[in-house]
């Protein structure tokens, strides 16, 4: 005869039952979304995916067919390795690097590599490969001086097309694709409220807007809004 404790129990999942999709996907945005330290819900991490989706569905510009044959920013040549190893993703040094043609690992290098000055050969390859106003980096009589005579920029110069190359490259982590990332870059916007719209290039120029910029990618990558 049951009695009020037994009928009282909730059955228990049979052995080898899985839990329901809903339910497994809560479990794992609740558990697992920690943005900066924080703690995210779930809705929050949803909300996220859907605006970096609608962000780069909304600057996917796919090169031309020249462009993509002319790509710059090729990946490294990997050495042979065996079928099963995993390939490590490109870093923001990496991409940083290749746009300058210079070998950069960490922000060390970056600092040697500012105080030294870049040569005429980084601006050359920064500009064959973004789409940028020659003038954010120095005036145009300056610029020809140096690529003739083969001279190196100037730690101010030199760090303009740093930051330049360090946003681009943060906003191919967050878009994916090298277009889509210039095609944001390139599209002005009131970033400062009061100011005329700027594309974030531009903004970049200066410590300041290079920072705000950085920011923007930094906190729409991770949910931080």
């Amino acid at each position: 005869m049951a009695t009020l404790t037994d009928k009282s129990r909730k059955p228990k999942a049979p052995i080898g039952s899985k839990p329901s999709a809903k339910g497994l996907a809560g479990s794992v945005l609740s558990t697992k979304a920690t943005v900066l330290g924080t703690k995210t819900t779930a809705p929050n991490a949803l909300r996220n995916v859907a605006r970096v989706a609608d962000m780069r569905s909304q600057y996917a510009v796919k090169p031309s067919k020249k462009q993509a044959g002319n790509s710059a920013i090729a990946p490294l040549a990997a050495p042979a390795v065996a079928r099963d190893a995993i390939r490590e993703p490109a870093t923001l040094f990496d991409r940083m690097g290749r746009l300058l043609d210079q070998p950069l690992r960490s922000e060390s290098d970056v600092v040697r590599m500012v105080d030294a000055g870049l040569p005429a050969a980084a601006f050359t390859q920064l500009t064959s490969v973004l789409n940028i106003d020659h003038g954010l980096i120095a005036p145009e009589s300056t610029i020809r001086r140096r690529v003739q005579d083969n001279m190196r920029f100037t730690t101010d110069e030199s760090e303009r097309m740093v930051r330049i190359a360090r946003i681009h490259a943060l906003a191919v982590d967050l878009f994916g694709d090298d277009a889509a990332a210039q095609a944001w870059l390139t599209a002005p916007a009131a970033y400062v409220p009061g100011a005329a719209a700027v594309t974030p290039y531009k903004l970049s120029v200066t410590d300041a807007g290079a920072r705000l910029v950085e920011e923007m990618l930094l906190r729409t990558a991770h949910g931080v809004f």
